[in-house]
């Protein structure tokens, strides 16, 4: 490791920490931090960073100086103050901070001991060496190594297409995800997931850039050429630490013959790995068709499927449908539809019950057929979670996770599942699982960041999901996660994130959503209730709207605007109301709860409440919300014997969540409210203590239900 200025440098693990606070940064800016270290004080032109960092590759001034930004704001850098990064006019850049070689300070020992230490340092000093000069290693003998790591880990990288037209991309990627499927299925080989493979679609980065970002050692590259009824493949199997191909191979083939085409190249890149590595032969059959228009559609199908946009789910739709009603009901198919109908359900503004019941349909008519009983398990979890059936999800992916060691969306299904049970311990080991798999998957991120989030770490959590927007540039999902977390903390820059969200996809009901709240926390009613309006009317009926409206006339103590708006929306609108896992029946049972309290309808608010707690699917923080309202509704009938019993319950349920992971500010609220429903004043100044701003940004609440 490396000390620079105040920070120490973990270059393996792309880490810089300093005094309990640590940050992960992007492979490339870690080789530009290492890069500038061996060079330390000397004047840097744009050309040599460029051929050095780059390894020669074409690059724009905008890409070198972007990289430098991120930098230098990882290292808390400026260009006007620099204590790291001095900016050279015209020319470049000079590192202009101390650097050191850690080497950890050991007791006395032996005069053999000493030895293994000096060994030691010398080692750890070649190792440095070698990492910094590696970029301009042509005249190096390759590394020959005996140590192989365990389990032996490769990624499939997307097959350039050489048909000409992006019309053949889908193509190219199909095969290439056929393969990634293929070597999933080896049981001692840790495979790269699609999502992180593809995120290096097109580009220019080194090979050991590459491998190094998907913590990968073996690389399998290659390209494609379609002709009118036959297909050209080469692959190169590449060792990541050496540069040494370990298979070349070139494949040509009649279009009818892909499935043989890829059993063909998977045994012998198997084979090609078999020479440094113990493996197991090729045992999966393809899921693939000899019929072309078959294996276009399903391919087609998934490269729409993937971008995510309704334009892109509807074509996905109209693709498999064709499938099916062109190649009959095989399982595979089925399970496609079924998949883009639910995750249409997730993205449509329209009602997402039909699009839910055509899913279980066909998953149900899929699972008849002994082929992919496993992907049958998976698209059931998908299911289960859609609906919200969190254990009958959890069975399901389980099983599937434990059976498919290389299956990340398994994990990130059932991380989700978990996190929305508010197992956050739990679901932080999947996810994390699933990270190790596809670690540059923007919705994994996300989610574990979200995971983080709501466990109280807002800095690293936050850090996650800036990594990942910086990565990113499909969706805004990523931006909205941000801007929502900086609501519930209270931070400053959640307008920011908001405009970049609603600048990305700005026919986004979310978009428009995140900009009504970050208004608010600003003091800008105007706009924020032109920006509530405006989610209103784009998706009158969707769930989220109706969740948006009622918090946000609560968190703007606008008492009068909810119970208004509760008692005009709640019965005309609830039969309408979708049922995705943002608006749960106990969800709605909460806010039937609030509308009466808020009437002084103190028992029939109460029998509400009674309902969201004794809930089957119990969602944890509507059981807490629901503890407290009904320790309000007591206190307002001055039963101070209900109002401890129901305090008391929500103090252990709260106690429960913060075993698990919780620590969100918002659950810290509640106990607060709690602690002064029982004239707690030890734990208020507790609360208080540990979250100084809690009071001030829940100033209104107490008075707003006539606390007594």
């Amino acid at each position: 490791m490396l000390r620079i200025g105040a920070w120490t440098v973990d270059e393996k693990l792309c880490r810089l920490s300093q005094e309990g606070s640590e940050k992960t940064v992007q492979f490339r800016v870690m080789a530009l931090l290492l890069f500038f270290a061996k060079n330390s004080n000397q004047v840097l032109s744009k050309d040599e960073i460029a051929t050095q960092v780059w390894q020669g590759t074409s690059v724009s001034d905008d890409a070198i100086v972007n990289v430098v930004v991120k930098l230098r704001k990882a290292l808390g850098d400026t260009s006007k103050n620099p204590s790291y990064i001095e900016t050279i006019p015209k020319i470049g850049y000079r590192f202009i901070a101390d650097v050191k070689i850690i080497v950890d300070p050991k007791p006395a020992v032996s005069r053999l001991g000493k030895l293994s230490l000096l060994t030691a340092a010398l080692t750890i000093v070649f190792g440095i060496f070698f990492y910094f000069v590696y970029n301009n290693n042509n005249d190096l003998e390759p590394l020959k190594t005996e140590t192989i790591e365990s389990p032996p880990s490769l990624a499939v990288l997307p097959l350039l297409n050489l048909s000409g037209g992006k019309n053949n991309d889908y193509f190219a990627d199909g095969l290439t995800e056929e393969l990634i499927n293929t070597f999933s299925q080896q049981t001692h080989l840790k495979v790269t997931a699609r999502t992180s493979s593809f995120a290096f679609k097109g580009s220019e980065q080194s090979l050991r850039l590459i491998a190094d970002q998907l913590t990968v050692r073996y690389l399998l590259q290659g390209s494609i050429r379609r002709y009118d009824d036959s297909v050209k493949v080469s692959v190169q199997l590449i060792d990541s630490h050496t540069l040494n191909q370990l298979v070349s191979l070139d494949f040509s083939d009649e279009m009818t013959e892909i499935i043989s085409l890829q059993e063909k190249i998977a045994k012998q890149v198997t084979q090609g790995l078999s020479k440094v590595i113990t493996i197991e032969p090729v045992k999966a059959r393809s899921s693939l068709s000899n019929n072309i228009n078959a294996n276009d559609l399903f391919w087609l199908g998934h490269f729409q499927l993937k971008k995510r946009t309704n334009a892109g789910i509807e074509s996905a739709i109209g693709s498999f449908r064709q499938l099916i009603t062109e190649h009959g009901n095989k399982s595979r198919y089925l399970l496609a539809l079924a998949e883009a109908y639910l995750i249409k359900s997730v993205y449509t503004a329209g009602e997402i019950q039909p699009l839910i019941d055509q899913a279980k349909q066909l998953i149900t008519t899929a699972e008849l057929e002994p082929d992919n009983q496993l992907l049958t398990q998976e698209i059931w979890g998908l299911y289960y979670l859609t609906v919200n059936e969190l254990d009958l999800a959890i069975s399901a992916l389980k099983n599937v996770a434990e059976q498919s060691p290389n299956n990340a969306r398994a994990r990130l299904w059932l991380g989700n599942a978990f996190q929305s049970k508010g197992e956050l311990n739990v679901a932080r080991r999947w996810l994390d699982e699933g990270r190790k798999l596809d670690p540059l998957n923007p919705t994994l991120n996300r989610f574990y960041a979200r995971n983080l989030l709501r466990s109280g770490d807002y800095k690293n959590g936050t850090e996650i999901l800036q990594q990942a927007s910086d990565n990113d540039d499909s969706s805004a999902q990523l931006e909205l996660e941000l801007s929502r977390w900086a609501f519930n903390y209270q931070k400053n820059d959640g307008l920011k994130w908001a405009l970049k969200a609603n600048k990305k996809e700005p026919d986004q009901i979310e978009s428009r959503i995140a900009l009504a709240f970050s208004y608010l926390q600003q003091g800008d009613m105007k706009n924020a209730e032109r920006f509530l309006t405006e989610a209103q009317n784009f998706a009158p009926n969707k769930a989220i709207t109706f969740l948006s409206t009622v918090n946000f006339y609560l968190y703007s103590n606008h008492r009068n605007k909810l119970i208004s708006f509760v008692n005009n929306q709640i019965d005309q609108n609830l039969n309408q109301q979708d049922t995705d896992r943002n608006m749960s029946p106990s969800y709605m049972d909460l806010w039937r709860g609030i509308s009466h309290y808020y009437q002084n309808d103190h028992q029939q608010a109460l029998q509400f409440f009674s309902d969201v707690i004794n809930t089957k699917n119990k969602n944890p923080i509507e059981q807490v919300e629901a503890m407290v309202f009904s320790g309000l509704v007591y206190n307002q009938l001055e039963d101070n014997l209900a109002q401890q019993k129901m305090t008391t319950l929500a103090l252990e349920k709260i106690k429960q969540l913060k075993e698990k992971g919780w620590g969100i500010p918002y659950l810290s609220a509640c106990q607060y409210v709690v602690y002064f429903l029982q004239a707690d004043q030890v734990g208020q100044k507790d609360i208080l203590r540990n979250w100084p701003d809690l009071l001030k940004d829940f100033s209104g609440f107490l008075s707003m239900h006539d606390v007594k």
